[in-house]
């Protein structure tokens, strides 16, 4: 019976971030998605040379420096993850559409578990929003696609 119900939870919840993108578009560039963009595999040496320095971050972690041009977004998760994959295609759709604007970066937890453990992840798939100038913000587990791009325009792009 639970799987069952496990079942239906994931069908809806794939049903609801797939259609969740219906209304009007804020962005101009919607309908130009270029689908060569893809997330950035970040590892920890990537982490250290464009986010910020590991030590920095863990001594200072409410006022530490990014060292990025643009604001990022930092998706943790796994393959095995079934709600890490449903978010998958939302990450992509947003690395396209963003792209030149804010760098999408993607951490696999398995691979890099020295920055997940910096970070605190304990659920995936997590998110961190990332601005230039105001302080990250945090996110866990299926987010509506809508609200995804709502949450990149207003914390990243701080277009209202």
């Amino acid at each position: 019976m639970i799987n069952k119900i496990a079942y239906v939870f994931w069908v809806v919840a794939g049903i609801i971030i797939g259609s969740s993108c219906g209304g009007q578009r804020s962005d101009h560039r919607d309908n130009e998605i270029a689908t060569e963009s893809k997330p950035i595999n970040l590892t920890q040496e990537m982490f250290e040379a464009k986010v910020a320095s590991i030590a920095d971050y863990k001594e200072n972690f409410n006022d530490w420096k990014y060292l990025g041009d643009k604001p990022c977004i930092i998706k943790f998760g796994a393959e095995w993850c079934g709600p890490c994959q449903m978010m998958a295609p939302v990450l992509d759709e947003a690395a396209a559409r963003y792209a030149g604007d804010i760098y999408v970066y993607s951490v696999d937890i398995d691979r890099e578990p020295k920055l997940t453990e910096i970070f605190g992840v304990q659920k995936i798939p997590a998110f961190l929003f990332i601005p230039l100038k105001k302080q990250p913000q945090r996110a866990t587990g299926l987010i509506l696609k809508g609200f995804f791009f709502k949450r990149i325009n207003d914390i990243l792009l701080e277009k209202e």
